[in-house]
């Protein structure tokens, strides 16, 4: 009788934990076929080696962007609609098989109104005007976009391989504006993000009354303002505000308006830039952005001049 308990509870242990799958009984690649956005990228994958029908295609860390692809199929093909460096994956079960760095270039600022069920994209004669970034609520409207009760988020957003720009050694510094502070807005809030392969710092920003729902994100380090000090992240951002990032062998010190906001160490590996990312709840202007290495270099500068110098790289790398 003991023997054959112990048998049935060895037999279902077995089965509870399956034996990992080799990534090399699997093939994953990926090619972009356009250039701008949005851009389809089709999914070159073997994966008959499988043991289930469960075999998905993610298109980035984001389990949400993960699809059902058929176990002896060869091709899909996935629109990604936002720039961006992205981390494709191979999903057999709950296993990750394989996976691979997908880069979907900006080609110049990508500017769109984050959107259900797709973003609504603008061109960039819609938006520099007199040296600064900008989308005016008067484009938004006349695109048929309602602005309350529930204000839009537009998104500015530059990717690119950056030469020489190492995620633990640099400077960031940007000046930023809320242009929209009705109704729901209020709050006029933005994040700023710093893209890095594989990881990012997203930077908070809030009128003064409203900090009590920022939270922050550096490369693996987590704060929310239910339990962190993040007062010094509101501002009056019907004003033009300073922001900069200050990284040097992964400590991070971020400064609002010229005055030290928050510190602390990005746990987690990361090495190259490769863009910046801005969102306005409603929306928003940017004056410049600029990073530079730490001997004073500047790898990336835009100051918004002119409308002709808007999908140039003439004054951006240096």
């Amino acid at each position: 009788m003991l023997a054959s308990v112990v048998g049935v509870l060895a037999f279902f242990l077995s089965n509870a934990t399956p034996k990992p799958l080799s990534p090399t009984d699997f093939s994953f690649s990926s090619q972009p076929v356009a250039k701008g956005l949005p851009n389809s990228v089709v999914f070159s994958y073997d994966a008959t080696a499988s043991p289930t029908d469960s075999v998905f295609i993610q298109q980035s860390w984001d389990p949400r962007r993960r699809d059902l692809v058929p176990k002896n199929g060869h091709e899909y093909t996935s629109i990604y609609y936002s720039p961006g460096y992205y981390r494709a994956k191979l999903v057999i079960g709950k296993q990750i098989v394989k996976q691979h760095n997908l880069l979907i270039p900006s080609d110049g600022w990508h500017v769109a109104v984050l959107w259900t069920p797709v973003p609504i994209y603008f061109k960039s004669d819609d938006i520099t005007r007199k040296g600064v970034l900008g989308l005016s609520i008067e484009d938004i409207k006349k695109r048929n976009i309602p602005v309350q009760p529930q204000p839009p988020t537009v998104l500015y957003r530059y990717v690119r391989e950056f030469e020489q720009l190492n995620a633990k050694n640099f400077v960031f510094e940007t000046r930023v504006r809320n242009d929209f502070e009705k109704g729901s807005s209020a709050c006029q809030y933005i994040r700023i993000m710093v893209l890095c392969k594989n990881q990012y710092f997203s930077i908070p920003l809030s009128a003064k009354g409203c900090i009590g729902k920022l939270d922050l994100y550096l490369a693996g380090h987590e704060a929310e303002a239910k339990t962190k000090d993040l007062s010094n992240f509101g501002a009056d951002l019907s004003k033009w505000v300073d922001v900069r990032c200050e990284v040097r062998n992964k400590r991070v010190q971020l400064f609002v308006a010229g005055k030290k906001a928050y510190e602390a160490i990005a746990p987690n590996a990361f090495t190259d830039i490769v863009g910046v990312s801005y969102e306005f709840e409603g929306t928003g202007s940017v004056d410049f952005v600029r990073f530079n290495r730490l001997d004073g270099t500047t790898a990336f500068e835009d100051n918004f001049n002119s409308p002709e110098d808007f999908n140039t790289e003439a004054q951006r790398i240096k």
